[in-house]
């Protein structure tokens, strides 16, 4: 009866021992993916500080497309009307090169001027367009990685005993 005994208090310390080291390696596990969470948190802060920041430069870079371009539109209003004046008054207008400027001339050349500003402010909204969705995406997958490294936390928590529990992490960030 006392080998019997002997033998189940054995049996039990080497099951404690195991469960000791399962403990641990749960803890370990844990702690890693704390730290994987966090990690992921700071790169979608990063991101989210980074998209906001070049919504910024795009807002600011536009105001100044914008202003330069009224800019240019006054003052070839002016140079037009100025045209106009010395062609009524009998002068005739010349362009760059010192050639006689006609009519037709003058406002194809602008319509041309028109377009070629209407193309670049396009190519350069869709470049900023391409960052913006290209940010959207990162910042979507930086979620998606938060959100699975939070349900292994959470799968790993519901298979620890009540006593070891640790509070669960709180969310601090907005998506």
């Amino acid at each position: 009866m006392l080998r019997d005994t002997s033998r189940r208090a054995d049996e039990a310390q080497e099951e404690l021992s195991k469960e000791v080291h399962r403990v641990r390696e749960a803890d370990t596990e844990i702690a890693s993916l704390r730290s994987q969470v966090v990690g992921f948190r700071t790169q979608l802060s990063m991101a989210l500080a980074d998209s906001g920041r070049l919504r910024k430069d795009v807002v600011a870079k536009e105001t100044e497309l914008l202003a330069k371009a009224k800019e240019a539109n006054n003052a070839a209003l002016r140079l037009d009307a100025m045209r106009s004046y010395l062609a009524a008054n009998g002068i005739v207008a010349e362009d760059e090169d010192g050639n006689p400027l006609r009519a037709d001339d003058v406002m194809s050349a602008r319509v041309q001027e028109l377009e070629d500003r209407l193309a670049e402010r396009t190519r350069a909204n869709e470049i900023a367009e391409r960052e913006l969705q290209t940010l959207l995406q990162q910042k979507q997958d930086v979620d998606a990685q938060v959100e699975s490294l939070s349900a292994q936390l959470d799968r790993l928590r519901a298979t620890q005993s009540p006593a070891l529990r640790t509070p669960p992490i709180q969310n601090t960030s907005s998506a």
